[in-house]
């Protein structure tokens, strides 16, 4: 062998060794030993999911040293030191470069990363009170954009990024009220102005009259009721003598509501029915605004007895304190019909059918002195056994503590959540008529409370202020939540929890 050709040997065999061994041909590219990282370059969005890189030998083995530079943070897998891990920053103002790179002795290579600012959207949404009329002058504050809501309720907001918090100001009784969204990313949000003291629905009218056969009025041992359903409106009274009346309310479009009164009798008038004694309906009512619709008149007959069966499933830590049942139509129309106190966890309840019902059960636990949680399973059939009721564990406050002192919008407001809940987040002053008070819409588990000094409105000193938490569920989002068509969610399944409140004083 030359001497050319020897020293070429132990070169290549000096370069193996340094990187730990290793034999092999690359395809024709000879037994020179190479490192790659794959994928060679990536773009990534600011604030975007994480993109994994691998460091990959070729005729050679080893362990990669990672390096980056430029925006972003990098993990390395630690049980496998030639994978990485790279996170882009949560913004940048402008495309902006970084690169990864990976060393095993003499052996290196790089991985270009481009990181793109995210795409903008513009929000255009609408701002509305409990009956969906739309708020007019509410301050919409977007990022450090902000903008005052039209007659009808409506704002625009260019430029945003998304996920965004909608922040809405709106002059409540004297004070401000601020209601925060959290974590939106839909162009065209309905943001609750909640919980302003806004009239009700500009529309209502009245409809009466009587009902026949059940049990002859008056009956003492019987409730005997009469319920409203439509899609513009609900409503429902309880009645011992004929005639019956009640109200309806409905918003301004249309200018009448056209649908069905239904009406049940049942017994006895305390705890779950024994059985029902009358059913009727009379359909296709119109109502107008203004007017009264009377002379409706409805005969009841007895309906087929039939039951309803399942159980509930309570969490640990959590009293059952009470289970109940609704009976449903499709059309809206509702009758609570009675309450169970006990504790038992299986049921069995009288419930009509062939009058084209359905039963709600519901169950309420509580966790003593600090948070209670609710369920309601909708859309049971009559007959139908083996349901369950699945109580959740309720959100419950975690920070600040009870009667915390310093608190200041650099604090945390913490707490546990009732799974797929959009929690509303209520913080207000004890006392104080003209301190804001603020709430928050989110899916998450933290907020605080937000420094909007520049649009007026402050976080006064010491002064006593209460916290609490009410969750609604199952929402998928809580852009869902802001789509404006519903208050609860739509589904069998309802699940809500309530706290007590904490007292805290402002820094």
């Amino acid at each position: 062998m030359s001497v050319l050709r020897w020293l070429t040997s132990l070169t290549l065999l000096s370069l193996g060794l340094a990187c730990g061994g290793g034999s092999g041909n690359n395809g024709g590219g000879g037994n020179t030993p190479s490192l790659s990282i794959s994928p060679p370059s990536a773009t990534v969005i600011a604030g975007g999911s994480p993109v994994n890189f691998t460091a990959t030998f070729a005729n050679a083995t080893g362990t990669a040293t990672w390096n980056l530079t430029g925006p972003g943070t990098m993990s390395v897998d630690p049980s496998n030191g030639n994978s990485a891990s790279y996170t882009p920053p949560a913004s940048v103002a402008s495309a902006t470069s970084a690169t990864l790179t990976a060393t095993s002795g003499t052996l290196t290579a790089s991985a270009t990363i481009t990181v793109n600012p995210p795409p903008t959207i513009t929000v255009a949404g609408k701002v509305t009170d409990l009956a969906k009329k739309g708020v007019p002058s509410a301050t919409v504050a977007i990022g450090s954009q902000h903008a005052t809501t039209d007659a009808a309720g409506a704002f625009s907001i260019a430029g945003v990024t998304a996920p965004y918090d909608a922040i809405v100001i709106v002059p409540d009784s004297g004070r401000n009220a601020v209601i925060v969204f959290k974590g939106l990313t839909r162009a065209d949000p309905t943001l609750l102005a909640f919980p302003l003291s806004g009239s009700p629905p500009p529309s209502s009218g009245t409809v009466s009259g009587s009902v026949s056969g059940g049990d002859a009025l008056p009956a003492p041992s019987d409730r005997t009721a009469v319920a409203w359903g439509s899609p513009e409106a609900t409503s429902g009274t309880t009645f011992t003598s004929n005639p019956w009346s009640m109200t309806l309310h409905w918003d301004a479009s249309p200018t009448a509501t056209t649908g069905n009164v239904h009406a049940l009798q049942w017994t006895p008038t305390t705890g779950i029915p024994t059985a029902y004694k009358g059913y009727g309906v009379a359909s296709g009512l119109s109502v107008s605004n203004g007017t009264t619709t009377s002379g409706v008149a409805i005969a009841m007959s007895a309906p087929v007895a039939s039951t309803v069966g399942g159980s509930v499933s309570v969490p640990a830590g959590m009293t059952l304190v009470q289970k109940s049942l609704t009976i449903d139509f499709a059309d809206g129309a509702s009758f609570s019909v009675g309450a169970d106190a006990t504790a038992a966890t299986s049921f069995s309840y009288a419930v009509p059918s062939g009058i084209g019902s359905t039963a709600s059960v519901s169950a309420q636990g509580l966790i003593s002195g600090t948070a209670a949680s609710l369920t309601r399973s909708r859309g049971l059939a009559a007959g139908s056994t083996g349901s369950t009721v699945n109580l959740l564990s309720p959100a419950m406050q975690s920070t600040p503590v009870v009667n915390a002192t310093g608190i200041s919008t650099s604090t945390d407001f913490t707490w546990t959540p009732l799974a797929g809940a959009v929690h509303l987040v209520g913080i207000g002053p004890d006392t104080s008529p003209t301190a804001p008070i603020y709430y928050f819409f989110t899916t998450g588990t933290t907020t605080r409370i937000p420094d909007l000094g520049s649009l007026g409105v402050v976080l006064p000193a010491t002064t006593v202020y209460d916290w609490a938490i009410i969750a609604v569920g199952p929402w998928a989002s809580i852009d869902e939540f802001a789509g404006g068509s519903v208050l609860t969610p739509n589904g069998n399944t309802l699940n809500t929890s309530f706290t007590a409140e904490r007292s805290f004083t402002t820094q």
